[in-house]
């Protein structure tokens, strides 16, 4: 009696690791025929504990494609929404108008800010280092145009949407005027109304 239930649990042992076996070979070859989108999704839900030999299996297939795990890849760089982050303290979210106030303060600074640092290389090309003359003044203009549009959209991703976008504007134009107090586009015109001589830049004054 004993060697026969010996037996019978041997078997149902067997019996177990076959299916166990079997159902390891049917979820690697659904993992086969997932796309990389799919297997990602189910990376994000699989709870470890519960199937940690599943769990293994996908990772062994996300490596024999050649795919990191989503956790693994570096966030990409977001704009702060300053609407968001300021409705997160209480005495701002209880007090709407202090909230617009300082996001409208904000979204000026912030747009100023980020236009005006764009702006930068131009400032120090041609004043500093005094790159000025024709052949500059083109490609200064060609990129002129780049610090407001991108300082404009970059305040637009930072909250400044529907009648904040107002104050995104200012921002722009703020950076536009501290700009040109700088002297840099007076510098750069300059040549153009005032020619000398044929060389493209002048380099240092000289």
């Amino acid at each position: 009696m004993g060697m026969s239930c010996l037996a019978m649990d041997g078997r149902e042992r067997a019996a177990m690791q076959s299916c166990d076996l079997g159902e390891m070979r049917a979820y690697r070859e659904r993992l086969r025929r997932y796309t990389a989108e799919d297997l990602e999704d189910i990376y994000f839900h699989i709870h470890i504990l519960d199937y940690p030999v599943r769990y293994r299996l996908l990772m062994m297939e996300m490596e024999a494609r050649q795919l990191r795990p989503p956790g693994d890849l570096a966030a990409p760089a977001r704009a702060v929404d300053l609407s968001a982050w300021l409705g997160s303290f209480p005495l701002l979210a209880r007090h709407r108008l202090l909230k617009a106030a300082l996001l409208s303060i904000a979204l000026t600074g912030a747009t100023a800010a980020v236009t005006l640092a764009m702006l930068a290389p131009i400032w120090l090309f041609a004043m500093p280092l005094r790159f000025l003359g024709l052949q500059t003044a083109i490609v200064y203009f060609a990129c002129a145009p780049v610090p407001p549009i991108l300082g404009a959209a970059l305040g637009g991703r930072m909250g400044g949407r529907g009648v904040y976008g107002v104050w995104v504007v200012l921002g722009v134009a703020l950076a536009l005027v501290l700009f040109s107090a700088t002297g840099a586009p007076a510098a750069i015109v300059r040549p153009l109304l005032h020619p000398q001589g044929a060389g493209g830049y002048a380099f240092g004054g000289f």
